[in-house]
């Protein structure tokens, strides 16, 4: 039996939904508002990535944690807590950010990530090894250095390739950072070099050391060396 209705209060839960890489909004994102188990109330975004959802709580100074459920057939999903008091959430709004779904397979699997992303091949070729092979080879140069400056063991970093992680524009680069949640990412392209191939990579950082992604490149490298990107000289 419910409560009085005395006892209720009818409450918004407000937020915006937007793409964690390009910020862009998120239209027809699904929103629903949990309780456990128990769904209280569900909507949609709008046009402008904005969402509303009407939910009915008890009137009660305790409080009470729900949780906000987002999907859409784009990206994967998300889902985050929120705090009711009174009747009625404790923020203004929550924002939504969701991620690509298929940048989920790059989501990093330690606490000091590298992403090393997708490199664009000149055309009817592929390089889709290339990622793994830069990958190997900072993990045994790079990794070597940092220990040799007695970089602790818990800060050490992984390295790790992802073909898919490629930001849609170079100014992109810091904000598919943050949404792998890696330190960096490094991604670039290939193109035909006089006795061989040209790899020019740019770094993006999730910290705003790098206001722009910083250019390296690597001239003349063979196609089937297994040390791609491990004698890596900064463009000048």
């Amino acid at each position: 039996m419910l409560s009085p209705a005395r006892g209720l209060a009818d409450s918004l839960v407000l937020g915006h939904v937007r793409d964690s890489v390009t910020g862009a909004s998120v239209i027809g994102a699904q929103v629903s508002i949990k309780k456990g188990n128990d769904a209280l109330g569900s909507g949609s975004s709008d046009s402008e990535g904005n969402y509303s959802v009407a939910i009915r709580m008890p009137n009660s100074s305790e409080l009470s944690t729900l949780t906000i459920h987002v999907n859409h057939n784009a990206y994967s999903e998300s889902s985050t807590n929120i705090q009711i008091k009174s009747g009625a959430p404790t923020e203004r709004n929550y924002p939504i950010a969701l991620l690509p779904r298929d940048l989920g397979v790059c989501l990093g699997n330690s606490k000091h990530v590298v992403v090393v992303g997708h490199f664009r091949a000149p055309l009817g070729q592929s390089f889709t090894e290339l990622p793994g092979r830069i990958a190997e080879a900072l993990q045994f140069n790079l990794l070597t250095r940092l220990q040799e400056a007695t970089l602790p063991p818990a800060l050490q970093p992984s390295f790790e390739p992802c073909e898919k992680a490629y930001p849609r524009a170079l100014p992109y680069g810091k904000s598919l950072a943050r949404a792998l949640r890696a330190h960096a990412v490094l991604f670039g392209n290939v193109t035909q070099g006089v006795s061989g191939y040209d790899v020019n990579t740019y770094v993006s950082d999730a910290y705003d050391i790098f206001a722009f992604p910083v250019p390296y490149a690597n001239q003349s490298v063979n196609r089937y060396c297994s040390a791609w990107g491990s004698s890596v000289s900064r463009e000048e």
